[in-house]
């Protein structure tokens, strides 16, 4: 991954290049062009927006410029993108949010997960059970494809693994580990009373 420097040059001509605009905690940034710029400010146009923004030359140099051939596109890993920045993969994971697409990889072993608050197809039941028809590099970034490969590493070594699901509240760490466990126990066909009480130990975990 590549970060992207700020502009760190002042009074550096800009005109007409895109950047990174921080507006508020709801949309937290949005994509801008800079119409215009001289040596004190710099006159910013935010896309879908019909007022201007004035920026000192300072408070410009600190934007990230941004490299968007296509400002709807998005990756599900994020090591894809070009630029690498807070705006950048908080614009990839918004796009993917409201595509419903929930899940956003970073390389193999890391996986991010936005809380949709609502039934979501692929993580049902049948999804679930079409899990060991999938080949594993074919499939999209999902708790069931992260889960899958910590026991075929297990299998495979014979050494124990760990899946680290961590998040604030409400992120929905509860949900992810029942997934999660879920999947372990179709890919390991365990059934019985054992296998029931293993996966309703989430709300005792939870409880700590």
């Amino acid at each position: 991954m590549r970060p992207s420097p700020a502009n760190s040059k002042l009074g550096s001509k800009l005109g007409m290049a895109r950047v990174w605009l921080p507006v508020d905690t709801q949309e937290a940034f949005v994509l801008a062009t800079v119409t215009s710029q001289d040596q004190q400010n710099a006159t910013l146009r935010p896309d879908h927006a019909d007022a201007d923004v004035t920026l000192t030359a300072d408070e410009l140099a600190n934007l990230h410029i941004a490299h968007v051939d296509d400002p709807a596109a998005h990756e599900d890993d994020l090591v894809k993108l070009r630029d690498v920045n807070a705006a950048s993969i908080l614009h990839n994971l918004k796009l993917r949010y409201s595509a419903d697409q929930i899940y956003t990889a970073i390389s193999s072993s890391i996986l991010v997960a936005v809380n949709p608050y609502k039934p979501i197809d692929y993580c049902s039941s049948e999804a679930l059970s079409a899990l060991t028809e999938v080949e594993p590099e074919s499939m999209a970034p999902h708790i069931f494809r992260l889960s899958r490969a910590a026991y075929a590493a297990m299998i495979g070594t014979a050494t124990a693994q760990s899946i680290l699901i961590s998040g604030e509240s409400g992120a929905g760490k509860t949900e992810t580990t029942k997934l999660c466990m879920a999947s372990l126990a179709e890919m390991s066909s365990s059934t019985g009373a054992a296998t029931e009480a293993a996966l309703d130990s989430g709300y005792l975990l939870e409880s700590f």
